[in-house]
């Protein structure tokens, strides 16, 4: 039995610029490289997060523990990206949050 043709459409897409290209890229290991960071107070708003981020309201990681951090304050994190607000395993490290 076949199928009935179907005309589809495809999207235009752009090319990286090899200029552009990542370096430094350790291929032999798996994960991600997490930066946490934690702050004090702050509104509920998007704009004032988005400034916060971008370095506007003081410190990044004034009350964050990095005593356990290996590249400059960020964590090899080989698992499962499901940080839970309510598993008290979410902390790399275990813990529960503050």
């Amino acid at each position: 039995m076949r199928s009935p043709l179907q005309a589809f459409t495809v999207g235009a897409f752009s090319t990286v610029n090899s200029a552009l290209v990542v370096t430094g890229v350790d291929t032999t290991k798996v994960g991600f490289l997490i930066k946490p960071w934690q702050s004090g107070i702050e509104p509920n708003n998007i704009w004032w997060a988005d400034e916060q981020l971008a370095g506007l309201h003081g410190a990044i990681n004034p009350l964050c523990d990095l005593t356990q951090a290996t590249n400059n304050g960020y964590f090899d994190y080989t698992s499962v990206i499901n940080f839970s607000y309510t598993n008290p395993t979410w902390r790399i490290g275990g813990g529960t949050p503050a």
